[in-house]
């Protein structure tokens, strides 16, 4: 009796919250129906009068917005995860001039357009991480940030890249290029931190 009294409890829990999506689409004019397909389930739906994931300012207006892969998977993560993966992002659309962070930046290169110090220093850390990564997963993070094509959702560009049909296997692609990225940042730290080492304890020697 008590485990049909939780069955019909967890029923209405997802019928209300089934109901509650419906309403939060239909308040930014998507169809209702859209609350139950699979593709539609990155959408965040922000009501007026609430605050947005990672924003602490209140919406002044219903809006949506389609999440990406690293805020749609962001707690199933593993850790360090998600701040090496944005971390990379940031990097990678220095390196493109696509980044706020130009702004005010110097040029260093006219005869290749607006080439600044900090896309030289951010393509310097893109091609070491290219260089540690298995090309796919460097291939599957660009597509990801900064894709040639747009695909649709970040599911359809996972899907691209792996050739993974299944939400699953797609959620489980981001998360493992995720770890293989946290693991690869690592790596470099160490390396440097070990370089910095070496070089003073030869400028030590040479005093």
């Amino acid at each position: 009796m008590a485990r049909i009294r939780t069955t019909l409890t967890a029923s209405k829990r997802a019928a209300a919250a089934l109901a509650e999506r419906k309403n939060d689409l239909a308040a930014v004019n998507m169809h209702i129906d859209a609350a139950v397909l699979q593709r539609q389930a990155d959408v965040e739906v922000t009501r007026q009068g609430q605050k947005p994931a990672g924003d602490d300012k209140k919406a002044g207006h219903d809006r949506a917005r389609r999440t990406d892969a690293f805020d749609a998977l962001k707690k199933g993560l593993a850790r360090g995860c998600y701040d090496a993966a944005r971390r990379f992002e940031a990097d990678l659309l220095t390196r493109l001039g696509l980044s706020e962070r130009m702004a005010g930046t110097g040029r260093v290169d006219c005869t290749a357009g607006l080439t600044t110090d900090l896309m030289v220093t951010a393509g310097i850390m893109v091609d070491k991480v290219q260089d540690r990564l298995a090309p796919r997963d460097f291939w599957l993070l660009c597509e990801l940030i900064a894709p040639a094509i747009d695909r649709g959702t970040w599911r359809d560009h996972t899907a691209y890249v792996t050739g993974e049909e299944h939400t699953e296997g797609q959620s489980a692609a981001v998360r493992a290029v995720t770890v293989n990225l946290r693991d690869t940042y690592t790596a470099i730290e160490r390396e440097t931190a070990a370089q910095r080492t070496a070089r003073a304890f030869r400028a030590d020697r040479a005093a």
